[in-house]
């Protein structure tokens, strides 16, 4: 669960006033990048085959473009003290989806 949720965790860390919301989205897609480098690393190693996937891979990545593109045009319309109120909003449901969800299954099933 830990190696899943990378984002959020930083994002708890590295969340402050002195940020701009840019700093911060930008500093959460460069770790969220290296984390799913080390990912693929790992999963490649324990043998799993990404081959089978391509055409679900090769989806990703113009969706991912997009994505980012239209991210960047939203972000930009929002005002600095929105943007931390929703951020710190969504990493608190984030965790309690974690804690509740995903951690009262664990221990039930």
């Amino acid at each position: 669960m830990i190696v899943g949720v990378i984002a959020p965790i930083l994002g708890a860390i590295i969340v402050r006033r002195d940020l701009k919301k840019e700093e911060i989205v930008g500093t959460l897609g460069f770790f969220g990048v290296i984390g799913n480098l080390f990912k693929i690393t790992g999963f490649t190693l324990v043998g799993f085959s990404f081959a089978k996937y391509w055409p679900l891979l090769a989806a990703m990545v113009p969706a991912a473009v997009l994505g980012a593109r239209v991210g960047r045009v939203l972000l930009s319309k929002v005002d600095e003290r929105v943007f931390l109120i929703c951020f710190r909003l969504m990493l608190g449901m984030l965790a309690l989806k974690l804690i509740i969800v995903d951690g009262l299954s664990a221990i039930f099933t």
